[in-house]
């Protein structure tokens, strides 16, 4: 003790104190630190509880974006291989109708060259006929002889058959 009177302190005053301080901090741990403790145990739980609530959210809405944007990515996808099969038909289609129409322009012209074929036919029989009508009228009038329809005929097929060959 001898210490402590040399420091200036009293020991009783301090044992007092000490005391004071073991009695106020029993009191305060009993009436003030255990609800204190409580409540900052439950605002930090509340806290925890609302960030965990939070971060759930997140999580969910990054899964919802990813969601959407897989299901815009795939109508994308989708439309962009719509577009190229109504393209590509629409190629197959251009060239049947194309296709279609050559063949309709060949037959066309086909029928075109028979007709006028047919056409120099007709007109080359009906050619022959003429002359054949001429010449058996000219034959006629310089033989100045009756001659039947028959040989008439022959006799201006022959002089045709002539005329041909030169």
């Amino acid at each position: 003790m001898a210490l402590l009177d040399q420091l200036g302190i009293n020991g009783t005053h301090l044992v007092i104190q000490v005391l004071g301080f073991l009695i106020l901090y029993w009191v305060l741990s009993k009436f003030l630190f255990g609800p204190v403790q409580t409540m900052f145990s439950t605002r930090e739980h509340a806290i925890k509880t609302k960030l965990d609530e939070a971060e759930e959210k997140r999580q969910e809405m990054i899964r919802m974006r990813d969601e959407y944007e897989a299901r815009i990515a795939d109508i994308e996808a989708e439309t962009r291989h719509r577009i190229e099969d109504a393209m590509s038909q629409a190629q197959v289609a251009r060239d049947e109708l194309l296709a279609h129409a050559r063949e309709q322009a060949q037959r066309i012209m086909e029928r075109g060259h028979a007709e006028v074929q047919r056409e120099k036919e007709k007109a080359l029989v009906e050619i022959r006929n003429r002359v054949a009508d001429l010449a058996v009228l000219t034959a006629g009038q310089l033989i100045r002889k009756d001659l039947d329809d028959s040989t008439h005929r022959q006799l201006a097929q022959e002089i045709i058959e002539g005329i041909g060959r030169n």
